[in-house]
């Protein structure tokens, strides 16, 4: 049996002559089963608010700075530590 990984990430802007930058949060693997169809429907039901205050950074950012971004963009963007 195949795992994926949940991973949430976010693109910030702190303001316009700033760099973005990048934020991924891992949840764990979970069953290869559905998991492109489960994950969007996740994707599209959490919001950014709530991802800020869950990795504490809710009152150092706002929702308009930041933007879900895909775990495949994020990626190439800002690579990925192991």
């Amino acid at each position: 049996m195949t795992k994926k990984e949940i991973r949430i990430c976010l693109e910030i802007q702190e303001n316009q002559d700033a760099q973005p930058f990048g934020i991924c949060v891992s949840f764990g693997f979970v069953k290869d089963e559905n998991f492109d169809e489960r994950y969007n429907q996740f994707i599209r039901e959490v919001k950014i608010k709530d991802i800020l205050k869950l990795i504490v950074l809710d009152e150092i950012y706002k929702e308009n700075q930041c933007k879900i971004i895909s775990p495949k963009e994020y990626d190439e963007k800002y690579g990925r530590e192991e």
